[in-house]
């Protein structure tokens, strides 16, 4: 809920629709992933031991590294860290309906870049779904991504996370020019009232004082975001003159269990920084986000470029659920992709035992599709999944 960042640089593509077997998946990533599209292929069954899985395209190498979660200390040192910042390219999410949240999503100004299918040898082992065949469709709000995966086999099933301070918590934070307007919209669709209204931060909070925020979720049960920034908060982006009503896609915001732990993952080895820290409490969170006597700790970071990741840890309560049990093609996943200059360097900096992101690999899986971008899926130390790709390769 707090002031972060900036636009992708990726102008809006016309929709296409492609069918790829995955010996053919190479055609299809480089028909469609150009629009950073590859989301929510999960890397493991959530409420279980997070392991680290990666896909060397175009080389021949899975691996499996048992995430653990560190203690909190300070930032190590910068040989440890990536030779440059992560960038955030978009977020993703499963979905059971792949129409009826396009129109639900439509409704929100959010507009069609691209439509593909996934299918074959290399997709089913990359989701370890025997069979596995998806449709994913990217869609664009400003100059940001969310992309929809709707596994038609197998299919995905409803599982939903109860509380927004439970560990599989997740949302995507829209930005609107006028937040009465919106939610009026808002209120037109098939939402999910979660906030009892639109609420001001106060100001006492200094860091958010003014933001106007509302959670809801969609017809799926996705958590979701509005927030309008006052003159004095967010990027410039957001205060452009405009008559677009949905400007953008601010962040995605997720739970942590421990914030130093987070950021060792997400500061010290994929280099984002931290551009706010806060903490929220008090009748208007309690109100914004249905959890009574919430008081959270919210760290907004921000890689080179792209929209932020927002850190919540709640102080209070501290009743959260754990992950739910799921299946990979379930509509709980989500996916935050991100873009970095070496994936083999951040993997071997995620193994450092330095940083206590993760066990040396082993149990290598081979996964081949040549002439493609190396790509990973990586929990993070609470088990969100995390997408990594190389920065200006095909994907």
């Amino acid at each position: 809920m707090c002031a972060v960042l900036t636009q992708l640089a990726a102008p809006p593509r016309a929709p296409s629709r492609n069918a790829a077997s995955l010996d053919s998946f190479s055609e299809g990533e480089a028909a469609a992933s150009r629009n950073h599209a590859s989301s929510m292929h999960s890397s493991r069954a959530l409420g279980k031991a997070p392991c680290l899985f990666f896909l060397a395209v175009g080389a021949t190498s899975w691996g499996c590294l048992e995430a653990r979660q560190p203690t909190a200390g300070p930032p190590v040192a910068p040989s440890r860290a990536l030779a440059s910042a992560a960038t955030v390219s978009s977020f993703g999410m499963n979905v059971l309906d792949a129409e009826g949240e396009l129109a639900f999503l439509r409704a929100l100004d959010l507009t069609v870049m691209g439509d593909r299918t996934l299918v074959g040898p290399a997709f089913e082992e990359l989701v370890s779904l025997p069979g596995a065949r998806a449709r994913q469709i990217t869609l664009a709000l400003g100059g940001q991504q969310l992309v929809l995966t709707h596994f038609d086999a197998p299919p995905g099933h409803a599982v939903e996370v109860a509380r927004a301070n439970d560990a599989g918590f997740q949302h995507v934070a829209l930005v609107v020019r006028d937040m009465d307007a919106a939610y009026a919209r808002l209120e037109r669709t098939r939402m999910r009232p979660v906030s009892a209204s639109p609420q001001t931060l106060p100001a006492s909070n200094p860091v958010a004082a003014g933001i106007r925020a509302v959670y809801f979720r969609d017809p799926e049960g996705h958590f979701m975001e509005l927030l309008q920034f006052p003159p004095d908060k967010g990027d410039a982006m957001w205060h452009r003159e405009t008559k677009q009503l949905f400007l953008g896609i601010d962040h995605s915001a997720i739970v942590s269990r421990n914030t130093n732990a987070s950021l060792r993952f997400y500061r010290d080895v994929l280099g984002m920084r931290v551009v706010s820290e806060s903490v929220n409490e008090g009748r208007e969170q309690e109100l914004l986000s249905a959890v009574p006597g919430a008081r959270v700790h919210i760290t907004s970071l921000r890689g080179a470029s792209g929209p932020g990741v927002e850190l919540l840890e709640y102080a209070e309560p501290r009743d959260g659920k754990p992950f739910p049990e799921a299946t990979r093609s379930d509509s709980v996943h989500w996916e935050i992709a991100l873009e970095v200059r070496s994936v083999e360097d951040t993997l071997r900096a995620l193994r450092d035992p330095g940083l206590g992101t993760a066990a040396p690999a082993h149990g290598a899986v081979v996964v081949a599709s040549p002439g493609q971008a190396r790509s990973a899926l990586v929990p993070d130390p609470d088990g969100h999944t995390v997408r990594l790709s190389e920065r200006g390769a095909r994907q």
